[in-house]
């Protein structure tokens, strides 16, 4: 079985060409690699893969690669992103709320535990922030340090739904991937979303959650989760504003 790959120039939206690729010629992820194609008879950089990893796209059968001229060191929107996209139930087809892919764990909890990997991390992006300019980066900080946030926590969906009155569960998506995200779950906050991953199918509201951010407006809504980051030791972490704040008594605080 080949994988249908269609190329397009990330800064104009334009498909270059459509390709057949094996699926031994896969990298792991394309985030992970620095893939250049030809092209046209020019050289171009894969900017990023939708969807993204070996397993990713060989379950859904076609991969759209995001290409930038070899030569051009403007590729890349945002300073940093987390190193992987979580799984994706490519078989289940229910709506859901969507998030776009640059927004995954852009802003979110994390366990004051990762203090010293959270300020190294912002090192790192700084030093993105001062090469480049906004929206056009000349690399991207592949977050790796912090695979599993709230790990030391011990926050169940349930808690969270409780402090948050009740909120209606919906499903979540990624902006370009098939299906919804698997054990995921999104939450509407006005004009942000609220999403998070549990450690497992526990019913509707039950199960650990491991990961939780916010997207959209998130500055806005973040003080709907004060009260769960107070009570479990959570620091609130804007990654590409590189702020952290602190649940203080009544309200979240910078340091």
């Amino acid at each position: 079985m080949t994988i249908a790959a269609t190329l397009v120039d990330d800064a104009t939206g334009e498909t270059l060409a459509e390709s057949d690729l094996e699926p031994g010629d896969l990298p792991a992820s394309f985030a992970r690699s620095d893939a250049t194609l030809e092209v046209r008879g020019a050289p171009w950089r894969v900017v990023r893969a939708i969807p993204d990893g070996r397993e990713a796209i060989a379950q859904h059968g076609s991969v759209e690669l995001r290409l930038a001229p070899a030569d051009s060191a403007l590729t890349h929107e945002e300073p940093t992103r987390d190193d992987s996209l979580p799984e994706i139930d490519a078989d289940r087809k229910e709506e859901g709320l969507t998030l776009p892919a640059i927004d995954w764990r852009q802003f979110e909890l994390v366990a004051a535990a990762h203090r010293s990997a959270i300020a190294a991390d912002f090192e790192e992006i700084r030093d993105v922030v001062a090469e480049g300019k906004k929206g056009a980066y000349g690399r991207c900080h592949l977050r790796t340090s912090i695979p599993e946030p709230l790990a030391s926590a011990a926050l169940t969906r349930s808690e969270l739904l409780r402090t948050l009155g009740q909120p209606n569960l919906r499903a979540l998506r990624i902006q370009g991937h098939a299906g919804i995200v698997r054990g995921a779950f999104a939450l509407p906050l006005g004009d942000s979303i609220g999403y998070g991953v549990v450690r497992g199918e526990e019913g509707t509201s039950g199960g650990t959650i491991r990961v939780l951010g916010l997207a959209g407006a998130p500055r806005a809504s973040a003080p709907k989760l004060h009260a769960v980051a107070k009570a479990h030791g959570l620091l609130l972490v804007d990654w590409i504003g590189t702020t952290i704040w602190e649940a203080g008594e009544d309200e979240f605080v910078e340091t």
